[in-house]
Protein backbone atom coordinates (compact mmCIF):
# COMPACT_ATOMS: atom_id res chain seq x y z
CA UNK A 1 0.00 0.00 0.00
CA UNK A 2 1.11 3.15 -1.03
CA UNK A 3 0.38 6.40 0.99
CA UNK A 4 0.63 9.95 0.64
CA UNK A 5 0.61 13.07 3.13
CA UNK A 6 -3.07 13.42 3.51
CA UNK A 7 -3.25 9.61 4.26
CA UNK A 8 -0.60 9.90 7.23
CA UNK A 9 -2.36 13.06 8.15
CA UNK A 10 -5.36 10.89 8.93
CA UNK A 11 -3.62 8.46 10.54
CA UNK A 12 -2.31 10.67 13.17
CA UNK A 13 -5.29 12.14 14.10
CA UNK A 14 -6.84 8.75 14.62
CA UNK A 15 -8.89 8.60 11.67
CA UNK A 16 -7.84 5.20 10.17
CA UNK A 17 -10.61 4.33 8.06
CA UNK A 18 -10.69 0.93 5.36
CA UNK A 19 -7.30 1.50 3.93
CA UNK A 20 -5.65 0.83 7.78
CA UNK A 21 -5.62 -3.24 9.47
CA UNK A 22 -6.93 -1.79 12.65
CA UNK A 23 -8.29 -4.98 13.17
CA UNK A 24 -5.57 -6.76 13.03
CA UNK A 25 -3.83 -3.95 15.95
CA UNK A 26 -1.20 -2.71 13.97
CA UNK A 27 -0.74 0.52 11.79
CA UNK A 28 2.29 0.93 9.18
CA UNK A 29 2.85 2.09 5.71
CA UNK A 30 5.03 3.32 2.86
CA UNK A 31 4.46 6.94 2.52
CA UNK A 32 6.12 8.55 -0.78
CA UNK A 33 7.87 11.71 -1.65
CA UNK A 34 9.57 13.38 -4.55
CA UNK A 35 13.07 15.59 -4.92
CA UNK A 36 13.05 17.29 -7.71
CA UNK A 37 15.32 20.52 -8.51
CA UNK A 38 14.71 20.09 -12.74
CA UNK A 39 11.15 21.57 -12.20
CA UNK A 40 10.86 23.31 -8.69
CA UNK A 41 13.98 25.72 -9.00
CA UNK A 42 14.19 26.44 -5.50
CA UNK A 43 15.06 23.17 -4.81
CA UNK A 44 18.47 23.99 -6.59
CA UNK A 45 19.69 26.17 -4.20
CA UNK A 46 22.54 25.19 -1.33
CA UNK A 47 20.02 24.73 1.58
CA UNK A 48 18.01 22.21 3.55
CA UNK A 49 15.05 21.52 1.18
CA UNK A 50 11.46 20.08 2.78
CA UNK A 51 9.93 16.90 0.50
CA UNK A 52 6.39 17.33 1.51
CA UNK A 53 6.67 14.05 3.47
CA UNK A 54 5.81 14.80 7.71
CA UNK A 55 5.66 11.59 9.65
CA UNK A 56 4.10 11.78 12.84
CA UNK A 57 5.59 11.23 15.98
CA UNK A 58 5.57 7.80 17.28
CA UNK A 59 6.86 6.49 14.23
CA UNK A 60 9.43 3.42 13.28
CA UNK A 61 11.37 4.42 10.14
CA UNK A 62 11.68 0.76 8.85
CA UNK A 63 13.10 0.98 5.42
CA UNK A 64 14.00 3.54 3.12
CA UNK A 65 14.25 3.32 -0.64
CA UNK A 66 15.23 5.64 -3.74
CA UNK A 67 15.48 6.00 -7.31
CA UNK A 68 17.12 8.02 -9.63
CA UNK A 69 14.61 9.48 -12.30
CA UNK A 70 16.93 12.20 -13.60
CA UNK A 71 20.52 11.86 -13.57
CA UNK A 72 21.76 15.42 -10.56
CA UNK A 73 24.02 17.71 -11.97
CA UNK A 74 25.63 20.62 -10.48
CA UNK A 75 27.89 23.07 -12.26
CA UNK A 76 31.27 20.76 -11.71
CA UNK A 77 29.42 18.42 -9.96
CA UNK A 78 30.82 18.95 -6.69
CA UNK A 79 27.67 19.49 -5.61
CA UNK A 80 26.41 17.23 -2.07
CA UNK A 81 22.94 15.86 -1.37
CA UNK A 82 22.18 14.27 2.15
CA UNK A 83 18.49 13.11 2.97
CA UNK A 84 17.33 12.70 6.15
CA UNK A 85 14.05 12.11 8.56
CA UNK A 86 15.02 12.48 12.51
CA UNK A 87 18.92 13.42 12.02
CA UNK A 88 21.46 14.82 9.45
CA UNK A 89 22.49 11.94 7.01
CA UNK A 90 20.46 9.26 8.48
CA UNK A 91 19.20 8.01 5.33
CA UNK A 92 21.45 9.09 2.60
CA UNK A 93 25.06 10.30 3.60
CA UNK A 94 26.22 14.28 1.98
CA UNK A 95 27.76 12.37 -1.17
CA UNK A 96 28.94 14.19 -3.99
CA UNK A 97 27.34 13.97 -7.66
CA UNK A 98 30.47 13.10 -9.21
CA UNK A 99 30.42 9.54 -7.42
CA UNK A 100 28.95 8.27 -10.52
CA UNK A 101 27.03 5.70 -8.22
CA UNK A 102 24.54 7.46 -6.04
CA UNK A 103 22.67 10.75 -7.92
CA UNK A 104 22.66 8.71 -11.33
CA UNK A 105 22.01 5.09 -10.85
CA UNK A 106 19.84 3.44 -12.51
CA UNK A 107 18.04 1.50 -10.43
CA UNK A 108 16.54 1.73 -6.93
CA UNK A 109 18.77 1.88 -3.88
CA UNK A 110 18.01 0.80 -0.53
CA UNK A 111 18.97 3.38 1.82
CA UNK A 112 19.28 3.63 5.71
CA UNK A 113 17.39 2.23 7.37
CA UNK A 114 17.56 -1.39 6.44
CA UNK A 115 14.57 -3.60 7.43
CA UNK A 116 16.69 -6.53 8.77
CA UNK A 117 19.22 -4.47 10.59
CA UNK A 118 16.97 -3.20 13.17
CA UNK A 119 19.72 -1.14 15.08
CA UNK A 120 19.49 1.20 11.97
CA UNK A 121 15.66 1.94 12.52
CA UNK A 122 14.84 5.58 13.22
CA UNK A 123 12.18 6.54 15.88
CA UNK A 124 9.89 9.91 15.41
CA UNK A 125 10.05 11.99 18.65
CA UNK A 126 8.17 15.09 16.99
CA UNK A 127 6.25 15.30 13.52
CA UNK A 128 9.14 15.01 11.42
CA UNK A 129 9.60 16.08 7.40
CA UNK A 130 11.65 14.56 5.15
CA UNK A 131 14.84 16.70 3.70
CA UNK A 132 16.75 16.89 1.22
CA UNK A 133 20.24 19.45 2.18
CA UNK A 134 22.23 20.48 -0.90
CA UNK A 135 25.57 21.76 -0.13
CA UNK A 136 28.94 22.89 -1.86
CA UNK A 137 27.60 23.61 -5.43
CA UNK A 138 23.70 24.43 -5.98
CA UNK A 139 22.13 21.99 -8.48
CA UNK A 140 21.48 22.47 -11.95
CA UNK A 141 18.91 19.01 -12.16
CA UNK A 142 17.62 15.78 -11.21
CA UNK A 143 14.98 13.63 -9.96
CA UNK A 144 13.93 11.33 -7.37
CA UNK A 145 11.55 9.28 -5.73
CA UNK A 146 11.88 8.10 -2.28
CA UNK A 147 9.93 5.42 -0.35
CA UNK A 148 10.09 5.42 3.31
CA UNK A 149 8.16 2.50 5.25
CA UNK A 150 7.01 2.60 9.12
CA UNK A 151 5.61 1.21 11.90
CA UNK A 152 3.45 3.96 13.82
CA UNK A 153 3.00 3.48 17.42
CA UNK A 154 1.95 7.07 18.58
CA UNK A 155 -1.70 6.07 19.29
CA UNK A 156 -0.09 3.64 22.59
CA UNK A 157 1.02 5.32 25.30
Amino acid sequence: MSLNQADLTALNNGNTGSAWPKDAGYKTGVAKCVFNPSAVAGDRTIDAHGLGLTLPKGCIVTRCIYKVLTTFTSATDAGTIAISVVAANDIISAVAISTGTTWDAAGPIVCVPVTATVATWLTTTADVEVTATVAVEALTAGKLVLWVEYLYFGDVD
